[in-house]
């Protein structure tokens, strides 16, 4: 089911990744998603989930949400260079249950995700994206 409204690029998360998600979602209902904010925010158009971080202008800005300091922990752990043990630190803070990877831009990313197939494992694989379950 999708909430009808309009959002540009939300073809760019395909079936495969909706459903890697749908499986995280039998153990984990409304699954914390780590990805890109602009992705992770088409991805809630399309799957009932919550976004470690989505653009900043579209979160309430509170102590809660704490908008922009969930941006820059996505962007380090995106970024090439971040360490695993920062990378685990983030997906730990954030409670994260689902990493979704683009191919093209996240390569850094994907190589630590491989690297760590007891804390990360691959659940769904798309031309475009790479879907990670987070172990727990």
């Amino acid at each position: 089911p999708t909430s009808g409204i309009a959002v540009p690029g939300a073809g760019e998360v395909g079936v495969r990744t909706r459903r890697a998600i749908a499986g995280v979602m039998r153990s984990r209902p409304h699954p914390v998603v780590l990805a890109k904010p602009h992705l992770a925010y088409r991805i809630l158009a399309l799957v009932p989930a919550y976004a470690a971080a989505v653009p900043p202008g579209h979160a309430a800005i509170t102590a809660r949400n704490r908008p922009y300091d969930r941006e820059h922990a996505v962007l380090q752990f995106l970024r090439p260079g971040t360490s695993s043990a920062d990378r685990m630190r983030i997906l730990q803070r954030e409670r994260v249950d689902v990493v979704v990877l683009r191919e093209r831009g996240d390569q850094d990313a994907i190589r630590f995700a491989l690297a760590h197939p007891a804390q990360l494992v691959l659940v769904g694989e798309s031309p475009k994206l790479q879907t990670f379950r987070v172990q727990h």
